[in-house]
């Protein structure tokens, strides 16, 4: 993989991965377009997703460490819960437990713990389905139309009311069951999560931090599962060709995400729907004309 290739990759995916519209799938028909495709495995596309994440935390720094430093203290309130749990009351006073989901930062870290659970258990299936399938086109394409047709039902979504408060920690485990089927190439992680908050009539603000949020350990989770699994941390482009992607994903999602916060609705999903059947088609045909 060249030096230019590296960079256009990474634009493309700094781009999509803020967009319902896939990154691996892009990034397959692209690398395909530019003859790459022997370079692209599953480590280099978690490399871009890493790159993104990074002006996720950038954009979202001050919710993240709020929810970070709520998520510590709920293990904290849980140790002390469970020692006034074994612990005999004192004479004429009552066992006294904390409250572990007392505001919408706290509630908002049970909603991801209660996601990470289905997403684990999909996605490790999902990602090894899905190892013959990355840099295919026709496998990409087929998630991409996948992608579009769950876009189109969440666009006619209901009225979207619900704000940490609100939400279910079921409503957490459905869109965790979705994001893991985002392992599959061509299938849209940031499309999976937006399209099942929005159909579990989550508002678009706690539709955006919420699936943030999520992506942390998912695409965290995924490196090392990806790295240990391999047995290396390199993907088959080289670190560098993967590092420079990274990069160039970093820089340009940090201006992509700042325009998503301000365009996000149920109602675009339809257009985003329209597109990603657009490029799957297109998908589809290249895998039978290259």
């Amino acid at each position: 993989m060249t030096l230019l290739q590296s960079i256009i990759l990474g634009i493309i995916a700094g781009i999509t991965d803020f967009l319902p519209v896939s990154l691996s799938g892009h990034i397959t028909l692209f690398s395909n377009i530019m003859g790459a495709a022997g370079s692209v495995d599953m480590m280099f596309i978690i490399y871009l997703h890493i790159g993104t994440l990074i002006s996720i935390i950038i954009v979202y720094f001050k919710p993240i460490s709020r929810a970070f430093g709520e998520f510590l203290g709920i293990f904290g309130d849980m140790i002390v819960n469970a020692k006034v749990m074994f612990a005999g009351p004192k004479r004429g006073e009552e066992k006294r437990y904390r409250r572990i989901s007392r505001n919408r930062y706290r509630k908002l870290c049970l909603l991801v713990l209660a996601a990470l659970v289905p997403t684990v258990v999909i996605g490790v299936f999902a990602m090894r389905l899905s190892e013959g399938l990355i840099g295919n086109l026709l496998g990409s394409g087929i998630g991409l139309l996948i992608t579009a047709l769950l876009m189109l039902v969440a666009s006619f979504s209901g009225q979207l009311y619900k704000g940490p408060q609100e939400a279910r920690v079921f409503d957490g485990v459905i869109i965790g069951a979705f994001q893991g089927f985002s392992a599959i190439p061509g299938i849209s992680r940031f499309g999976m999560t937006v399209s099942s908050s929005y159909l579990s009539a989550f508002s678009v603000k706690l539709t955006l931090l919420f699936s943030f949020l999520l992506a942390i350990p998912t695409v965290l989770g995924s490196f090392f599962y990806e790295g240990i699994t391999k047995k290396t941390f390199v993907p088959a482009a080289g670190m560098t060709s993967a590092l420079i992607a990274m990069a160039a994903a970093a820089v340009v999602g940090y201006f992509v995400l700042s325009a998503v916060k301000k365009f996000a609705s149920a109602r675009n999903s339809r257009y985003f729907s329209a597109y990603c059947c657009a490029i799957g088609l297109v998908s589809v045909i290249l895998y039978y004309v290259l």
